[in-house]
């Protein structure tokens, strides 16, 4: 598991996608979806990899806030689908 609510983790996290999906599955789902083990514990503004995502703001970033399942698209393309 990634440390949670490392304001970095979001952009340093392909490697391990990459390399092992497996592990990101457990908590974001088989396809990336999210679910209630993914979902945010508290509001965060994170920055996103495509700001013609949904969600993603014209400064590259996003906000999540608190309860949101926690999905691959929504900061990128969702390479777990």
């Amino acid at each position: 598991m990634h440390a949670v609510g490392d304001p970095q983790w979001n952009e340093e996290h392909e490697e391990l996608a990459e390399d092992n999906g497996k592990a990101c599955r457990v908590c974001h789902g088989n396809n990336g979806e999210g679910t209630v083990l993914s979902r945010m514990a508290d509001t965060r503004t994170l920055k996103c990899d495509d700001e013609d995502l949904p969600g993603c703001g014209n400064d590259e970033t996003i906000t999540l806030t608190r309860g949101t399942q926690v999905s691959c698209d929504l900061c990128h393309e969702n390479e777990l689908n």
